[in-house]
């Protein structure tokens, strides 16, 4: 490993904080006053709550809602600056991979170069900074890969999103999951307006449901490719079981989307049958688990549900959503609603589609069809 202190200042143009951004990049008096654990139990104002009404009694409403306001400022502040830290770090990590990757010698000496024959300087110096940085950061070579990854697309694709990001609007977890879901748009255009629509949501929006908006939101612009993209991925389906602690295991299987929520919605809902029967205590998460294993391993029960998950399609017809989970390829789409029993019209908020929709009516059979016959 390398000298930390020998890389400070070689290539400060692509650091994205500049002196007055965040306490300046050799600033530390913000770390100097946190690193000290005596702020935990410093009174805020207003913290004496025996104080208030000069009898010794409790603290007026008044006064404990001044004291509750001052610990959620301390809380946001403190996410903000969380939120900017780990910014600095992955642009931070970003730049260490470009310098490798420029000056390979860094880690690759001259007389080694020569002295090995098909050696690749650029990937020697990429893995090499991996490691140096995996071991610094005590994270695994794959995180910090990651992190340099979406610093790049960050960077190069993403600009209003790392904005909101350096500035700690948003947290790496929203950043994450941009970044995943943009990975492989080719479309220069589609790229602009997927950074334009995250950027104007992503603050409102917590990790998990931002997350199913960039997906949604990457599917919508890249329709045209959705039924390749997906061919490839259901290439890759497969059925994996990784280790855990006290004797356990966790079952993944990789599979299409709308199979995988058909076997979870007849696990839920046979599940909740079971739960109705007289004497039994396990919890639903219990008896799906239980019954995934009956099911697996040849054992069969009478309470096997036909519960079927909502798919929802545009008034164009090109677009469609399995509810809950995400974009559908056309094929798998045109499945569901061949054998879906039933259909309802579904209306959205035109202001805010945040909000949800509504479920209007029920057709309970087939739509007709148009033409003789």
């Amino acid at each position: 490993m390398i000298d930390s202190a020998a890389t400070i200042g070689m290539a400060a143009d692509v650091c994205p904080f500049d002196a007055d951004s965040f306490g300046a990049c050799a600033d530390a008096e913000w770390f100097d006053a946190w690193a000290d654990a005596e702020w935990v139990d410093a009174a805020r104002p207003g913290a004496d709550r025996t104080e208030a009404d000069g009898s010794g009694g409790k603290a007026s409403p008044a006064s404990m809602e001044t004291v509750i306001g001052f610990a959620l400022d301390d809380a946001v502040a403190s996410q903000t600056m969380a939120n900017q830290q780990a910014a600095r770090q992955m642009f931070a990590i970003r730049e260490a991979f470009q310098i490798a990757r420029e000056s390979p010698g860094i880690y690759v000496p001259v007389g080694v170069a020569r002295n090995v024959p098909d050696l690749e300087e650029v990937d020697f110096a990429e893995r090499s900074v991996a490691f140096d940085l995996a071991q610094r950061l005590h994270l695994s070579e794959n995180t910090v890969r990651s992190m340099a990854l979406q610093g790049e697309m960050l960077a190069a694709s993403l600009p209003r999103l790392r904005e909101l990001f350096v500035s700690g609007r948003i947290g790496p977890q929203h950043v994450r999951a941009a970044v995943e879901a943009a990975v492989g748009m080719a479309d220069r255009a589609a790229a602009v307006a997927y950074d334009e629509k995250l950027a104007a949501i992503a603050e409102g929006l917590p990790p998990g449901a931002f997350a199913r908006r960039c997906r949604l939101i990457r599917e919508r612009l890249c329709v045209d490719t959705l039924p390749e993209r997906h061919e490839e991925a259901r290439a890759r389906r497969r059925v994996s079981v990784e280790a855990a602690e006290d004797g356990m295991a966790w079952l993944n299987a990789y599979l299409p989307v709308m199979d995988a929520a058909l076997v979870q919605a007849r696990l839920a809902g046979t599940a909740r049958r079971v739960r109705q029967q007289p004497g039994e205590d396990r919890t639903l998460d219990q008896v799906q688990a239980d019954l995934l294993v009956a099911w697996l391993t040849g054992d069969t029960t009478t309470a096997a549900s036909s519960v079927r998950p909502f798919v929802l399609i545009d008034d164009a017809g090109r677009f469609a959503e399995l509810l809950g989970y995400g974009p559908l390829p056309p094929k798998t789409a045109a499945r569901a609603l061949r054998d879906a029993p039933a259909f309802r019209k579904v209306l959205a908020d035109p202001v805010d589609p945040a909000r949800g929709s509504r479920w209007i009516g029920r057709v309970t059979g087939r739509p007709r069809t148009s033409g003789p016959g």
